[in-house]
């Protein structure tokens, strides 16, 4: 099966000035071949092919004025080429299917675009406490026997910075690790804002994880320091203190958010073993873009915290993880009710509200609703299996 890992690189001084270096090498490619498609389509209303612009590359880095560019291995500039003829695909893709906006390929800016260049598996090398890429040799893992030693294949390896830290991933093809089909009673996953994720067994045992609110708790100080960044001088060196401040908080929204969802999912598959996990789709890019009644300023506090809750990365996280667990997934549609219907008699409420608690106008029904989702969840569950 394929893996992806992603792991912290713990660099000396002039390696991470040389992963600078490559970085914007490959940034400068992706912009000279951009400016070059894009020129090359208004004199001839043809498109360059990643072969051709490849062969011009070469040539590109024997004028004195870019010799600069052989620094950086080849490798890395033929997939910054690659990556733009990506780009160009995937814009020709939504461009013939239509409805959504085509997004045509854009410049990289420094500083606004992703910092990070791209090898092929066959030229690294990988140990317990370090991995060797080309021209630089060994370079040190903070994190010791996470990346796979002995994969049968290594297929890509990307290096790139967040934050001023230094991160590498690696694709590799390695032994199935599916195991036996797990015995677990089913159970029923739900993500939410208030709580995290709440889980619950077909044999009425429940257990929520809480939200931590990772961007929450950092909102004042992410804030404080925008309003800093915009009263400073654009180009000063305390500007650049300042916005790797508000790169490093990010990141550790991000970390932190990150380190919640793995936590809840492992234990929904492998801490429980369900013999089968029910989730419910979401479409949050719908929710985020709704319009609602409620006041501005709690309209934007109640969608700041959906964006925080991870609810997509829940679902997604789940479904590949029950694979290896050996659990059976059930996915219910996002047009379910589960949250606003009542588990006792059926009946659907025409608006949930903000309130946690689920009162059901036809029966009386009053119970957590939470508890009420998952409840519906594990019901529907059922419906849907084959006769």
């Amino acid at each position: 099966m394929t893996r992806a890992y992603k792991t912290e690189l713990n660099p000396n001084r002039d390696q991470a000035g040389a992963f600078r270096r490559w970085a914007g090498s490959c940034r400068y490619v992706f912009n000279w071949g951009l400016d070059a498609r894009i020129r090359h389509y208004e004199d001839t209303g043809e498109t360059l092919s990643h072969y051709t612009q490849d062969k011009a590359l070469t040539q590109l880095k024997r004028d004195p004025d870019h010799d600069w560019l052989s620094e950086t291995p080849r490798r890395c500039l033929w997939y910054a080429l690659k990556g733009l003829d990506e780009a160009y695909k995937h814009f020709f893709r939504r461009v013939k299917k239509g409805g959504e906006a085509p997004g045509f390929p854009r410049f990289k800016a420094k500083g606004r675009s992703s910092t990070s260049f791209t090898f092929h598996g066959t030229d690294v090398r990988i140990e317990e406490k370090r991995i060797r890429l080309p021209v630089l040799g060994w370079v040190r893992l903070k994190e010791k026997g996470y990346l796979p030693v002995n994969a049968l294949k290594y297929m890509e390896c990307t290096v790139s910075e967040r934050a001023g830290r230094w991160y590498v991933s690696i694709t590799a093809e390695v032994p199935d690790v599916h195991g036996p089909p797990a015995t677990g009673p089913a159970l029923a996953a739900h993500p939410g804002v208030r709580s995290f994720l709440t889980l619950r067994d077909d044999d009425g045992r429940e257990e929520r994880h809480g939200n931590r609110r990772a961007l929450g708790a950092q909102q004042k100080r992410i804030g404080r320091l925008q309003r800093k960044l915009a009263r400073q001088t654009k180009g000063g060196a305390n500007r650049e203190k300042t916005k790797a401040l508000i790169a490093k908080t990010h990141a550790k929204v991000s970390d932190k958010r990150s380190d919640a969802t793995h936590k809840a999912t492992h234990r929904a598959t492998h801490g429980l073993r369900p013999s089968s996990i029910v989730i419910q789709k979401w479409r949050v890019k719908e929710m985020l873009m709704q319009k609602t009644d409620l006041p501005k300023w709690l309209e934007r506090k109640i969608k700041r915290s959906i964006s925080d809750a991870n609810l997509s990365e829940i679902v997604r996280q789940i479904q590949y993880k029950a694979q290896w667990a050996g659990s059976e997934v059930i996915e219910l549609e996002p047009e379910h009710p589960v949250s606003r219907t009542c588990s006792r008699c059926r009946s659907v409420k025409s608006d949930l509200g903000m309130e946690q608690i689920y009162r059901c106008d036809a029966c009386g029904l009053e119970m957590d609703r939470e508890t009420n989702a998952t409840l519906n969840m594990l019901a529907a569950a059922v419906e849907t299996e084959p006769a």
